[in-house]
């Protein structure tokens, strides 16, 4: 099985809302749904729209079809909560010291902190045809990446020629022809989908300072003054009150003026494109009211009145959809957020990856078309047809993500728990795997553990892709620089070329080597699961200058990457191949350098089956020198030699629970005691550690950070889990406090 070293480690923080709340004991796991029997009987009756509507707030006034919905439930009680926890008094007093008021905090928010303040309920929801405007913008964005490739091409031809320096208009009728019918396509297509925002507030002054926050948008429109209209809608007996921009009056509008002909001309439209423009616009409308529903002050932007639904009957509303009732198992819990969104809505790591690979094939595509149809740069075909295996390649690993509608609730149990049901398949994580190595995980002082199986099939695709990309980029350079240099572009030119040539006569076959090493043998020695560990039991190095009081009670961070093993003669093959390799780039660099560096030879040591090596450095001990251990079944990358070989002992030694896609667990108590630890350390060697100014600045400020401290006690752990259930992907985290 091939495996890369590529690990990444999820970083994420929820707010403190729930620090001092105690419940019982909580897991990462969610709640069982009600099943059927034996005798296919449910167990409990099934939650009904007119429940759930106690709980979901505006939910029940949406209609079913609402494409993306997230609320925050008794939002200025959570602030209340949170200002009340440790580390809210905490922040609340550093704010009032440093004079920072909760105004100064909500501008730099952006209004949100405000709009929470006045609120008990804050909403955010899109229509229908929301998911058709995302695929839009996705397309019209690829687009522009297509066009900026084929742009590259056509400045880079203009630096070595630069009789055809970039003008307005051969630039619009050449390298970026495609951008007219691009964005009259996007234009025709994309519609503003109804979007709904909204606040529960329950006394009168506080909604009327919502009315008016809400209201900022409609006015802004209003004050366009061209195609803008009053209007007011009535829906289940409420009036809402706006305005409504006309497309087609500015249509109008814009056939009159002077010069739109020339302009037109300029940025690569034709008379027919004019027309077909001008036809676009005046069929787009938007439309931005304000009303209030019972106590929710509510913000309607859409394409047309007729977007904006109400509903009277909450058994056809939101809170009686099937995308909805995953949240039946939580409605007991004390929820302060939760929200559904359909699989093109989701936002989240892997739809980033997604959209990178997708704008960065449509990149690729717009360059190997704009080196076709360059006929100044010389012979490009090549670099063409490996343009074209990257663009392939891009689209074959974005074929890899599936969405899928997710829904996600956010609620208070030991601290914060967040709990999602569906989205990304997450393509990188073998999701059917057991995890092996979940042993890592215990003993002292261990900060952080991350574990995780990687999917073969997608590293491999990424691994080619970034062979081919490697491929392009050294194939295009080679390509260009005879030319630049050729047609005097400068002296920076000539020096670069000359520095590649020197790369490839000396140090580009032994620097392909190591690659080919680290992408064959190593990957096909290495598994599929991998984990991340780090405790704060390492011992100081004796280096010089350092008190002997820290040397002798200071402790440093151990950090190992762990990794199982396939076949561990795939890995010594990798290493003789790396050492050969590297011993004659220290010869060739030495040679260029004037002086002899040799290639060090690594000490071993064996201890229990493992095989460790290190070169020494100054000041080393066994807990603080990089080294490289290898088993039959494992292989270790670490800061410590001894971290290594303990933990080798630890796997599959105790009945730890069966895990299965990604775990991340950070001990937060450690954290608290290592750095308790460490302020007594140097408070107690403050003298022999600073100048009298710096001793002086840091008992000063000893109080600030005890008190600090004090508060980050009453955190636990952070605990984040995804997993496939019930053919789904599953997300859980729990930021739990004492």
């Amino acid at each position: 099985m091939k495996k890369y070293i590529t690990p990444w480690l999820f970083v994420t923080f929820l707010a403190f809302a729930g620090c001092g709340k105690k419940s019982p004991e909580a897991t990462t796991e969610a709640p069982a749904e009600n099943v059927p029997s034996a005798t296919g009987e449910v167990a409990e009756p099934a939650v009904t729209p007119e429940q759930r509507s106690t709980v979901l707030g505006f939910a029940k006034y949406l209609p079913k079809d609402i494409s993306h919905y997230s609320a925050v439930i008794n939002a200025s009680s959570s602030i209340e909560r949170f200002c009340q926890s440790p580390i809210g008094v905490l922040l609340m007093g550093r704010m009032e010291d440093e004079g920072i008021t909760i105004d100064d905090l909500d501008m730099l928010m952006g209004g949100n902190l405000n709009a929470a303040g006045l609120s008990n309920d804050f909403f955010v929801a899109y229509g229908a045809g929301a998911p058709a405007a995302v695929d839009s913008v996705k397309t019209f964005l690829g687009r522009l990446c297509y066009n900026a490739g084929r742009f590259g091409v056509y400045a880079g031809n203009a630096l070595v020629f630069p009789d055809v320096a970039p003008h307005p208009t051969p630039l619009y009728v050449n390298a970026l022809k495609g951008i007219a019918p691009d964005f009259m396509k996007f234009l025709s297509q994309f519609d503003v989908p109804a979007y709904y925002q909204g606040m529960r507030v329950t006394d009168d002054e506080g909604r009327a300072m919502a009315r008016e926050e809400l209201e900022a948008l409609p006015m802004l429109i209003g004050m366009v003054g061209v195609g803008v209209e009053p209007i007011s809608i009535k829906r289940a007996g409420v009036t809402f009150e706006g305005w409504k921009f006309s497309g087609a009056e500015l249509a109008a509008v814009m056939k009159q003026k002077d010069g739109l002909d020339r302009f037109a001309q300029q940025m690569g439209f034709s008379k027919d494109d004019l027309k077909a423009f001008l036809e676009i616009m005046a069929s787009k409308n938007l439309v931005a009211v304000v009303g209030e529903v019972d106590d929710h002050v509510v913000l309607f932007v859409g394409n047309s009145e007729d977007d904006l639904v109400i509903v009277e009957d909450v058994n056809e509303s939101l809170c009686a959809s099937e995308q909805i009732k995953f949240i039946d198992a939580y409605l007991d819990k004390d929820l302060f957020s939760f929200g559904v969104s359909d699989g093109s809505m989701a936002s989240s790591s892997a739809a980033l990856e997604k959209m990178f690979y997708g704008l960065f094939g449509c990149l690729a595509e717009g360059l190997s078309d704009g080196l076709e149809e360059a006929d100044t740069l010389g012979d490009t075909q090549d670099i063409e047809v490996m343009l074209d295996a990257l663009h392939q390649k891009a689209k074959g690993i974005l074929a890899m993500y599936e969405e899928s509608n997710a829904g996600y609730v956010a609620f208070i149990e030991e601290g914060i728990k967040f709990e999602m049901h569906g989205g990304s398949n997450m393509p990188h994580l073998n999701m059917d795997a057991n995890h092996s190595l979940t042993s890592l995980s215990h003993g002292e002082a261990k900060l952080l553990f991350l574990n995780w199986v990687s999917d073969p099939e997608y590293n491999e695709n990424v691994m080619q892709f970034i062979d081919i990309l490697s491929q392009v980029s050294y194939s295009m350079t080679r390509h260009l620089l005879p030319i630049l240099e050729k047609e005097d572009a400068g002296d920076d030119f000539a020096g670069f070329n000359a520095g590649l040539q020197m790369f490839d006569q000396l140090f580009r076959d032994d620097l392909l080597e190591i690659w080919r090493a680290l992408r064959t043998n190593m990957a096909e020695g290495l598994g599929a699961e991998t984990a991340i560990v780090v405790d704060l039991n390492g011992a100081m190095p004796k280096a010089p200058m350092l008190p002997e009081a820290l040397i002798k009670n200071g402790k440093v961070p151990r950090i190992a990457y762990v990794s199982t093993v396939d076949d561990r003669d795939k890995l010594k093959e990798s290493w003789e191949r790396l050492n050969k390799s590297m011993d004659s780039l220290l010869r060739k660099t030495g040679q260029t350098m004037g002086a002899d560096i040799p290639m060090q030879v690594p000490m071993s040591s064996e201890k229990n089956g493992l095989t460790t090596w290190f070169v020494p450095v100054p000041f080393q001990n066994d807990d603080f020198v990089p080294s490289v251990s290898v088993s039959d079944a494992l292989f270790f990358a670490s800061t410590s030699k001894q971290f290594a070989e303990g933990l080798s002992t630890q796997v599959g030694k105790d009945g730890s629970a069966q895990r299965s896609g990604m775990w991340l667990e950070i001990d937060l108590k450690v954290t608290h005691q290592y750095a308790a630890d460490w302020l007594k350390l140097v408070e107690d060697n403050a003298d022999d550690l600073m100048s009298a100014a710096e001793a002086g600045d840091f008992r000063a400020n000893k109080e600030m950070l005890e008190a600090a401290l004090e508060a980050l006690d009453s955190l636990d752990k952070l605990v984040y889990h995804v997993r496939k259930e019930n053919a789904q992907t599953r997300t859980s985290l729990h930021l739990k406090t004492k």
